[in-house]
């Protein structure tokens, strides 16, 4: 894992680039470098994982001179491209084998990497930049693109180091909405207006002149197939063979590795599957809290007992989580609503203490529907068979109870157009999108501009489907990987997900629903798959989650959050609210509404973020 940046642009050169190497030193804190000719700067700051020495520093420059990278990531299957071309290299890093290979065969070369990355690529001869993005979005990639100019960073703070595009910040009015919709801005977007993510599966190509090109060469919908004639012993043997050979791919290291184990399925399939691969008891990470209704450390414990695994677990009070708070918006750059960031972090700093590279069972539930939404999905396609879901919302909107009232929400869909987008939202207990216009000052109402109006592709597939793809599209790269990316690049921590292999993932789409959910059950052929290696009866337990008691400390010790940054001062300062309706809210909540919560969380990381960051950065 690194840190890597640069631009194509004329007003910027070699200071800016020891600026980016600055901003983030966290990333990639054994070594550092830069490339500068013309207008084209590149900058890298590396974490060693591979080839640990000197030579293996970037920005790397290939054997006919042509060609400059800057890379972050790892490429699982560099062995393999290495050999098919014949490459002879310096090194033994993945980074000279990529290089090499794009010499050779251009970008097309990303269709036969199996990995998680973001690169750029300098050609000199032609004066061409490529960036490009893995398939999934495992690894992030920024860019400012204003017309002329395009500046790229592993993170926004790397942009926003630089003082042409503060001085050209302004806030993205459509980001706001997307955020207080489903807690994450979601790719393109960003919080601010001509500053993007480059999306999962795509590279962008700029040359002198200003010819600026973006392609997807990799897309979810394109690999919907639906097997009907795969059987259930057939699906479970190639999963298993797909699921071993990716733990193994990714325990390749030059240095200590070990598993994030939290006690539930996907961390425990990885974590049985890594040992199974290891001559010794593989290092296992859990983290606990000291309120029981949110620790699932013994759990976590007890597989590794029966794994053998060298187990470390550390149980957190309130107060010590409480502390990592502040530091949030210092990790995101901008709002970015998963409170479960917060163990994420900590978990982060306790396995960095011991190993550099961590696996992570990331994936699992969007791949295999795993979450309790795809329940409501189910739910919602047979009731609207039934009634118009306007007309089941107006029913359950009567009873004067907080859950019927709140089941009502899920139902108060205006447009077929937005049904996907709004299960998730409404799941997510985040402001719906008539609440959205209520509740915004009008300059910031904007569309959500999401897909979500059902399936385009081939076949037919159910509301649960159709939301666990809106989950891989969305909220896999925007919400969880980006928490896991920063969280643990905060303690320069590699962590990779095998259930994110692409071979993986493609394969989840082949196999029949019900042999991942039926009758409410999810995941049902990775729980076989587990159960052959693993107990069942370890796993008999609820569904619990990576989450910390967030109702409770806004109520109490965090009560400070709401009287700072949602004040009527606060609010009329911002800008962004209706400020009698944002009120409204808060009275609900602090009179008991449970359901209001995360809107209330997202509210105060906006107005957190404007106070502490935006300002600063545009008034400095």
């Amino acid at each position: 894992m690194c840190g890597i940046a640069g631009f194509f642009a004329e007003e910027l050169g070699k200071g800016e680039l020891i600026y980016f190497n600055e901003s983030q030193r966290h990333r990639g804190p054994d070594a550092s470098g830069t490339f500068c000719e013309g207008k084209v700067g590149l900058s890298h700051t590396r974490l060693s994982i591979i080839d640990l020495s000197d030579s293996a520093n970037q920005p790397m420059t290939s054997a006919c001179q042509r060609y400059v990278i800057v890379y972050n990531g790892e490429i699982y299957n560099f062995r393999e491209v290495q050999q098919k071309y014949g490459l002879n290299t310096s090194t033994s890093s993945d980074t000279e084998v990529l290089l090499e290979a794009f010499a050779i065969k251009g970008i097309e070369i990303v269709d036969e990497l199996n990995g998680m990355f973001a690169f750029a690529i300098y050609d000199k001869t032609e004066r061409a930049l490529w960036l490009c993005r893995d398939r999934l979005g495992v690894k992030p990639l920024y860019y400012y693109w204003d017309g002329n100019s395009l500046v790229f960073s592993s993170e926004l703070k790397g942009l926003t180091s630089i003082g042409f595009i503060r001085e050209r910040l302004k806030v993205n009015a459509m980001a706001i909405n997307q955020f207080l919709y489903l807690s994450f801005i979601p790719a393109p977007n960003s919080i601010y207006e001509n500053i993007f993510k480059l999306e999962p599966g795509t590279y962008l190509t700029i040359k002198d002149g200003g010819n600026f090109v973006k392609h997807k060469y990799w897309s979810l919908n394109t690999n919907v197939r639906v097997n009907a004639d795969l059987s259930w012993e057939q699906a479970k043997a190639k999963l298993h063979q797909l699921l071993d050979s990716a733990v193994e791919k990714q325990m390749v290291s030059d240095v200590p590795l070990g598993t994030f184990l939290s006690g539930g399925i996907d961390s425990s399939i990885v974590t049985a599957l890594a040992q199974a691969h290891s001559d010794k008891p593989l290092k296992t990470f859990t983290i606990g809290f000291s309120d029981e209704k949110f620790n699932e450390a013994p759990h976590a414990a007890a597989i590794a007992s029966y794994l053998k695994t060298d187990h470390h677990e550390t149980i957190l009070s309130p107060d010590e989580a409480k502390t990592k708070i502040v530091n949030i918006l210092d990790l995101y750059d901008e709002p970015f609503g998963d409170s479960s960031s917060i163990p994420t972090m900590l978990v982060s700093e306790v396995a960095r203490r011991q190993v550099k590279v961590i696996l992570s069972g990331d994936g699992g539930d969007e791949c295999f529907l795993g979450y309790h939404r795809y329940i409501w999905a189910k739910r919602f396609e047979r009731m609207t068979g039934l009634m118009n879901p306007q007309m089941i919302s107006r029913i359950l909107g009567v009873v004067r109870n907080e859950k019927w009232k709140r089941t009502a929400e899920i139902f108060n869909v205006r447009n077929k157009n937005e049904e996907i987008s709004h299960l998730f939202s409404q799941n997510a207990l985040q402001f719906s999108e008539s609440q959205l216009h209520t509740v915004l000052d009008k300059k910031y109402r904007n569309a959500i501009s999401l897909w979500g109006g059902g399936w385009n592709g081939p076949g037919k597939l159910s509301k649960a489907e159709q939301l666990a793809l809106f989950d891989l599209t969305y909220y896999l790269p925007d919400d969880n990987l980006t928490k896991v990316d920063r969280a643990s690049m905060s303690t320069s921590l590699e962590v990779r997900v095998p259930l994110l292999d692409h071979r993986v993932v493609e394969f989840a789409q082949q196999v029949p629903l019900p042999f991942k959910f039926k009758n409410g059950e999810g995941k049902r052929i990775l729980k076989s798959i587990l159960y052959d290696r693993v107990p069942a009866h370890l796993f008999d337990r609820p569904k619990q989650g990576f989450s910390i008691p967030l109702n409770s400390w806004l109520k109490g010790d965090l009560n400070y959050l709401i009287k700072e940054f949602l004040s009527e001062e606060a609010l009329r300062t911002s800008g962004f609210f209706n400020v009698p309706e944002i009120l409204r809210f808060i009275e609900g909540f602090e009179k008991g509404h449970h359901s209001y919560v995360n809107k209330i969380w997202s509210v105060i990381l906006l107005q957190k973020w404007y106070f502490e960051i935006y300002l600063p950065l545009t008034n400095g």
